[in-house]
């Protein structure tokens, strides 16, 4: 498995791009980790953007990065609902609203996510 860790800032959270396909998180600054991530491949061949959880820094950059790529988005069922809940988010502790996220997948404890042959939790 090819991991390449991809910050667009130091005081981001981690964003990792997994098998040049795959990226997990994507912090607050859309435009500098698309640039990130453009150093390592064509954005179009990013497919999926898993989300840890449903905290802004770490999904600030979704729609941004979901209308350059053309990525889906996965989260576990039971953040979503607080993607679009400024408190839920914490959004508000960033001065910011809740970014517009609608998921194309959502997780359920015990799923496994198929990375081309190798499968991970």
């Amino acid at each position: 498995m090819k991991v390449i860790q991809c910050n667009a800032t130091t005081n981001d959270a981690n964003s990792y791009l997994i098998n040049d396909s795959i990226l997990i998180d994507t912090g607050l600054n859309g435009e500098r980790l698309a640039r990130e991530i453009e150093s390592h491949i064509d954005l179009s061949k990013l497919e999926l953007i898993i989300l840890t959880h449903c905290h802004y820094d770490h999904t600030a950059a979704v729609p941004l990065l979901v209308e350059l790529s053309g990525a889906k988005v996965g989260v576990h069922r039971a953040d979503e609902p607080m993607l679009a809940d400024d408190m839920g988010s914490v959004s508000t502790f960033f001065g910011q609203k809740a970014p517009a996220i609608e998921p194309d997948i959502l997780y359920e404890d015990g799923d496994m996510i198929k990375l081309d042959e190798i499968e991970a939790l």
